[in-house]
């Protein structure tokens, strides 16, 4: 009885993390390319990256409370000294490697991204074995190159070459590296209490907004600011913060609060992608009960 009863709760867990990782397919396929849309039209992927942080932080809130209400246990609040010593190099690492991810598609195809994006499952392995998630194995090296040689071929002959893009994607892709493993770290330090996904996430976006502020001030608000409307790489025009916001019919429609068509795609990705099933909650609760490697050699790792 007690073999059946443990055959029946690995097979669960396996149909549990299968599932998981369909799930995390589809929406990082879809947000994959919505992000490249959108950035067509676009040009300010970390104000982009930036509001999605911000609608998953309320909806992991909303979450929390309504869990809270229906269940008389306390959801984990973290103090200022955990928050900042042990959640901020996480919520650091995990900002730079979407806004920067987010930022090559200025740049680059989807097929380039995904090429230069398979590297990403090399770092995940060398920090991995830096602090001691996983062991050497000749047979693990030997997974690990055949799936980043395999995705480079399949997109090798699709792709446009940007130098721009391609070092912001492997930039990500290295900082992803630590990402993961610093994941890992935090989901298995019972004594946080993370381990449930809307419990970090609900304490990663502050500070993965606060992060990736600094870029967004640099690169998007004041040198969009001092230089005006400028061109694409397609030639097309560049629209301001105010053009953004604002209808093409009227200027009121700035002071009524009717966004323009932009907007509208703006705040339905927004909306859709990470409120209705957020993908970083299939990508935080596979690392639980597996190693940081893992999910990366699911394809889970962009």
């Amino acid at each position: 009885m007690g073999r059946w009863a443990l055959d029946l709760a690995f097979v669960w867990k396996a149909v549990l993390t299968l599932g998981l990782v369909l799930l995390y397919y589809c929406f990082s396929i879809g947000i994959t390319f919505y992000n490249k849309w959108l950035t067509k039209s676009f040009h300010f992927p970390l104000f982009m990256t930036m509001l999605h942080l911000a609608v998953i932080f309320l909806f992991s809130a909303l979450s929390r409370a309504l869990v809270q209400c229906c269940s008389p246990r306390a959801r984990v609040v973290l103090t200022w000294a955990d928050y900042l010593r042990r959640v901020a190099p996480t919520a650091l690492a995990t900002a730079l490697d979407v806004g920067l991810s987010n930022w090559s598609f200025l740049y680059i195809t989807v097929s380039l991204y995904t090429m230069t994006k398979s590297s990403a499952v090399l770092f995940i392995l060398i920090f991995a074995l830096i602090f001691k998630l996983e062991e050497l194995r000749a047979a693990l090296v030997l997974v690990v190159l055949l799936i980043a040689g395999g995705l480079f071929m399949f997109t090798y002959k699709s792709t446009q070459f940007s130098a721009e893009g391609f070092a912001l994607v492997l930039g990500a892709s290295f900082i992803g590296g630590i990402r993961w493993t610093l994941t890992q770290m935090l989901l298995q330090k019972a004594e946080l209490g993370l381990q449930n996904p809307i419990d970090t996430m609900f304490h990663l976006q502050p500070l993965m907004f606060l992060g990736l502020f600094p870029l967004f001030a640099v690169f998007e608000a004041v040198l969009s600011a001092q230089s005006g409307p400028s061109s694409g790489r397609d030639g097309a025009a560049r629209p301001t913060s105010i053009e953004v916001w604002s209808s093409e019919a009227s200027p009121a429609a700035l002071r009524t609060c009717f966004p323009s068509p932009l907007s509208r795609k703006l705040l339905l990705g927004s909306l859709v992608f990470p409120a209705t099933h957020p993908s970083p909650c299939p990508q935080h609760l596979p690392p639980c009960p597996s190693a940081s490697l893992s999910p990366a050699l699911l394809g889970c790792e962009h």
